[in-house]
C-alpha cells in the first residue's frame, strides 16, 4: 500500500530550502528605520553671561536723552512797592512821538497805586509826564500811552514810573526812538529826584 504525500507537506518541507539558496552569494540590505521626530540644527549661542544687543529696527528714530532746557531771562524788578518799566514802544514823527509805556505795579487801591510814568533826558530834565487818575491792581502789568513827547529819534532819554507812597526806585529804561529801550540798572531813586515835585501832579485818584 503505496502512503501519498500531502502536498501542504512537501511545501514546508522545501522552504528551508529555497530560503538558504537565495542568501548564498547576496548582500543583505537593511533599511534605516524611520522616525516621525524632525531633524532640529542648532546654532552656537553666546558665552554665557555674555549681553546680546537688542538692534533698533529698521526706520525707527533712536531716542537721544532729553536735553536740560535753558530758562529764559527773567526781567529784573524792583522789591515790592515801587513801580518798574517793562516795555516802552514808540510812535509818531521826530519831535512829536507817543510813548506806550507798560508798568508793573503793587496797586491796592488809592492809598497805594503807581500815580505817573515820565520822560527825561541823561542830565535829568523832566520832558514829559503822564498822569495816571487811578489804581490798577487788577490789570497787572498794564500799558498806557502818553504824548506829544518833543525828542529827536537818536536822543538818548530816560522812562521811569512813581508810586504815591515810595515815589522812585522802580526798574527804569533808557534808549532812543530809532534803537529801542532796555532796563537800566543805573538809573536809582538817587536819580533827578526832585523831579518829583515838578508839574503836572496828580489832582486826586479816582479809584
Amino acid at each position: 500500500m503505496v502512503r501519498r504525500r500531502h502536498p501542504r507537506v512537501l511545501f514546508l518541507a522545501v522552504l528551508p530550502l529555497l530560503s538558504a539558496c537565495s542568501g548564498q552569494g547576496g548582500e543583505t540590505t537593511q533599511t534605516p528605520a524611520v522616525t516621525d521626530a524632525p531633524t532640529v540644527l542648532t546654532s552656537p549661542g553666546p558665552p554665557s553671561g555674555s549681553l546680546t544687543p537688542h538692534p533698533t529696527p529698521a526706520g525707527e528714530p533712536t531716542q537721544a536723552p532729553p536735553a536740560h532746557a535753558t530758562p529764559g531771562a527773567t526781567p529784573v524788578l524792583a522789591p515790592s512797592g515801587y513801580a518798574d518799566v517793562v516795555s516802552v514802544k514808540t510812535t509818531g514823527t521826530p519831535g512829536d512821538y507817543t510813548f506806550a509805556v507798560t508798568l508793573h505795579s503793587p496797586d491796592t487801591g488809592c492809598e497805594q497805586y503807581a500815580d505817573w510814568w515820565e520822560v527825561l533826558d541823561e542830565q535829568g530834565s523832566l520832558l514829559y509826564r503822564r498822569i495816571l487818575n487811578h489804581s490798577h491792581p487788577d490789570e497787572q502789568p498794564f500799558t498806557r500811552t502818553g504824548g506829544p513827547v518833543p525828542v529827536e529819534s537818536a536822543q538818548k532819554v530816560i522812562v521811569r514810573g512813581h508810586m504815591n507812597t515810595t515815589g522812585y526806585g522802580g526798574q527804569a529804561m533808557s534808549g532812543t526812538v530809532e534803537a529801542g529801550f532796555s532796563a537800566d540798572a543805573g538809573i536809582g531813586a538817587d536819580f533827578a529826584p526832585d523831579a518829583a515835585s515838578l508839574e503836572p501832579q496828580p489832582d486826586g485818584c479816582a479809584f
